[in-house]
């Protein structure tokens, strides 16, 4: 229960850390929600995978991520500290994802 607990608590913070890290990117890099429509790939480089644990008969479903395949530096990122925010945002998504999976295990 106290890993449920802490989780939860972590993933209000890190939801917090993201959206704040998306605004600082839209700020630095303007509006950048048309390009990476444009470059959006139709595989997607994160992977999640579900296998069920069976503890007294009882199904419990259990989320891992997979590796998670790097997009290319170059992607995306602008002259200026624009192209910057924007890895930072996407780094700090990916911390929350993590989260959430965690959360959805237990």
């Amino acid at each position: 229960m106290s890993k449920i607990v802490e989780s939860k608590v972590r993933m209000a913070i890190d939801y917090k850390e993201a959206r704040m890290g998306m605004a600082e990117a839209n700020f630095a890099a303007g509006d950048f929600s048309r390009a990476v429509v444009d470059h959006v790939a139709l595989v997607s480089p994160i992977r999640m995978t579900m296998q069920q644990d069976n503890i007294a008969g009882v199904k419990l479903p259990v989320f891992k991520l997979k590796d998670v395949d790097e997009v290319g530096e170059g992607a995306l990122l602008g002259l200026s500290m624009g192209g910057q925010s924007i890895q930072t945002a996407r780094e700090k998504y990916m911390k929350y994802l993590k989260v959430l999976i965690t959360i959805a295990t237990l």
